[in-house]
């Protein structure tokens, strides 16, 4: 009779912890794998459409000009090119839908939009006002 209880318990655990495992958190969607760099003059007239007003374009250019984003299947990896430093986070998918994807970023309060169109990605940060517009390298 024990033999049967403990079975029954450990049948219950591995169940629970294939689900937990496997609803929360889902890895990473191919199409968002790959080099990516910012399409300064997309990304600048996706801000004008956001309401940006025309006195923030010269520093939008000046912070994302040359502007690189590395993913890997947990990493986002960002570079300016011709600077050293990086920065990096990892991340989870935490929902896929259309192309889009939601991603839990270490270090942010809230998730973070990632959404793919061919060779474009659209990058909606919320500590951010603007999307970043990048193109496949």
């Amino acid at each position: 009779m024990w033999n049967r209880i403990l079975f029954a318990r450990s049948s219950i655990f591995v169940a629970a912890c294939v689900l937990l495992a496997g609803c929360p958190w889902k890895s990473v969607e191919p199409h968002l794998k790959g080099h990516w760099v910012v399409d300064i003059d997309r990304t600048i007239s996706q801000a004008k459409q956001d309401g940006m007003p025309a006195a923030a374009e010269p520093r939008i250019r000046e912070m994302f000009t040359d502007g690189l984003l590395e993913i890997t299947s947990d990493q986002l990896v960002m570079r300016v090119a011709g600077y050293d430093g990086v920065e990096s986070a990892g991340y989870r998918v935490a929902r896929s839908s259309g192309g889009c994807d939601d991603l839990v970023v270490d270090g942010s309060p809230r998730k973070h939009s990632y959404c793919v169109s061919g060779d474009e990605l659209v990058v909606r940060d919320p500590s951010t006002k603007i999307a970043v517009v990048y193109r496949r390298q």
